[in-house]
């Protein structure tokens, strides 16, 4: 299979992914509504923000600038290191509905597996009811080591409930 800007994957969510996406790490606010609404133009259609890189605003007016439909793009931000706890976590993607816009965002992830276990199932909790308050579609995690997939692994098997973690 050749891989194409249209190539994507399911999710388990069962949202598609497009397997290449335009990231915006190191992007100037400045410049990334220009550069990300070039990159739309040219046939991305995944765009890879974060609340850490200062540009989730330019980067989805962007996206949305170059007239494709909403439903063929797809967004992603990531709740920063310094607040993987449920409060600071809720409160993000708040503020990342608010600065972009957007009604929803594609996919949410823990930047990064920091705020020890509580902090980090907390975390996952609010990104749980995001995606049952129709705020997030798809959630994730980056930069985690195997034991912190296994720790999440294990609070789903458990059937802990959403008040428990």
């Amino acid at each position: 299979m050749a891989l194409n800007l249209n190539s994507t994957l399911k999710m388990p969510s069962g949202y598609e992914i497009p397997m290449l996406g335009y990231g915006v790490y190191q992007t100037p606010e400045a410049v990334a509504e220009d550069v990300t609404h070039h990159a739309i133009a040219s046939g991305y259609r995944h765009v890879d923000s974060a609340t850490v890189y200062r540009n989730e605003a330019p980067s989805a007016t962007g996206m949305m600038k170059a007239g494709i439909p909403r439903e063929q793009l797809f967004y992603t931000s990531k709740i920063p290191p310094n607040k993987i706890n449920y409060k600071d976590a809720k409160a993000c993607v708040e503020e990342s509905l608010k600065k972009t816009q957007l009604k929803y965002i594609d996919l949410y992830l823990l930047h990064a597996p920091y705020g020890g276990k509580e902090g980090r199932l907390g975390a996952w909790r609010a990104l749980v009811e995001a995606v049952d308050e129709g705020k997030v579609r798809s959630i994730g995690v980056s930069n985690y080591g195997v034991h912190h997939l296994e720790e999440l692994d294990e609070w789903q098997k458990v059937g802990l409930s959403i008040d428990q973690c």
